[in-house]
């Protein structure tokens, strides 16, 4: 198996901080570091508020992703 998983999108407000989460949400006791990125990203931006909206119906708080 890997011990490290990128996502990436355009932005890192949407796409890619929700696949970090899920995957961080499933993969937390494999000890895989997963992290998002975009490649057009604004440093320190915070996640969509529709993407956190998402996450809060899987039981999972999106906020602090900048």
């Amino acid at each position: 198996m890997f011990s490290s998983l990128l996502v990436v999108c355009t932005g890192n407000i949407c796409r890619s901080p929700m696949g970090e989460f899920l995957l961080r949400d499933r993969w937390h006791k494999s000890g895989a570091r997963v992290a998002s990125a975009g490649v057009g990203a604004m440093l320190g931006w915070p996640a969509d508020d529709d993407a956190i909206a998402v996450m809060d119906d899987y039981g999972i708080d999106m906020r602090a992703h900048q």
